[in-house]
This record gives C-alpha cells, sequence and structure tokens, in this order.
C-alpha cells in the first residue's frame, strides 16, 4: 500500500499537504515507546515456529486479535505441527475455527498446510504459498529472524496515516496477500 500526502482517504479523510508530517525515526521511536507501555498481550508475540505464525496471521485475517486469542491455544493444542494440521479432517479444522467466522479462512489454511507439506523449504518460498503472500512471509521473517522487511497491515497503515497525515493511496486489498 503506498501512500500520498495530503490525499483524500478512507482512513481519516484528507489534510493540507501543509499540515502532512514526514514520518521519520523519531517518531518511529516515539511509537515503539508507546507500543512499549500499551500493548496486549497475545500468545503468539512470542512465538517463532514459521508454522504457527503463518497460520496465526491467516487465523487473524479480518478478525480481532482478541478473538484469535481464545482460540488459539486449543487450536495449537489439537495441531502443533504442521504435520498434524495437514493430517486432520477440513471439517475438524472448520469446527475448530467456527469462532472465528469466514468459512473460506479454514479452507485457506488448509490449502496452506498441504502446499507447505510437499514443500520441504517451504517458509523460503511462503509467498508462493496459498494464503503466504508478502505480508505472512515478512511476518515469519520477522519472528524467525528478528529482522527483515516490517508487515505493515491495515491498523499499521491507519496510525501511520493519522500521526503524520500520509494517507493510503487506495484501499487495501482485503486479500491475505497484502
Amino acid at each position: 500500500m503506498g501512500f500520498a500526502r495530503g490525499t483524500q482517504s478512507h482512513v481519516s479523510g484528507g489534510n493540507n499537504p501543509a499540515d502532512a508530517h514526514r514520518f521519520d525515526a523519531r517518531d518511529g521511536r516515539r511509537l515503539l515507546e508507546w507500543h512499549r507501555g500499551h500493548r496486549r498481550e497475545f500468545p503468539w508475540r512470542s512465538e517463532s515456529d514459521p508454522y504457527r505464525v503463518a497460520v496465526t496471521e491467516l487465523m487473524l485475517v479480518r478478525t480481532r486479535a482478541d478473538q484469535v486469542a481464545k482460540v488459539w491455544p486449543s487450536f495449537f493444542q489439537a495441531y502443533p505441527t504442521l504435520e498434524a494440521l495437514g493430517r486432520a479432517p477440513e471439517d475438524e479444522i472448520r469446527e475448530s475455527l467456527r469462532p472465528l467466522g469466514l468459512e473460506w479462512r479454514s479452507t485457506r489454511i488448509v490449502s496452506f498446510a498441504s502446499a507447505a507439506l510437499r514443500d520441504k523449504d517451504w517458509p523460503g518460498r511462503l509467498s508462493a504459498l496459498p494464503g503466504g503472500g508478502p505480508y505472512v512471509s515478512a511476518s515469519v521473517s520477522l519472528a524467525q529472524n528478528g529482522r527483515g522487511p516490517m508487515p505493515v497491515d491495515v491498523t499499521i497503515a491507519r496510525v501511520i496515516a493519522r500521526y503524520s497525515g500520509l494517507h493510503p493511496a487506495g484501499e487495501a486489498p482485503r486479500d491475505q496477500n497484502v
């Protein structure tokens, strides 16, 4: 998602271009400082297993984190590994994810698991897998390595837009391949 200064946007309306603030490293440090004091704890925050990170990101698509937090522990207790998920019947997976809504989610997760099981080097080629895409790939890379491209979701884009006066140029796709 690109950003344009002072353009009309669904995020927070248009601002006078003269009022736009250049988002710089100091701003990033201030936001991180705020985050340290206000962040919510979720069970996946310290996760580095590529399987768990990727599936968690698929669970979070168009769903509030507090809703995913209710399902996350039991889901990964039932399917602790990619192999366990790959062996499970789709209707069982669908039932375990039902509280999150969006029926297509279980199909996407099953498709992801099937493709990842066929490709033993899947974490390096995550973008090519069903549901993978650049956002999920960046999340897995960051969780595994502690560095890499920062995944920017719609919420982060809104914060940057409101803080800096920069507005997304167009609407972010609602697809996981964001």
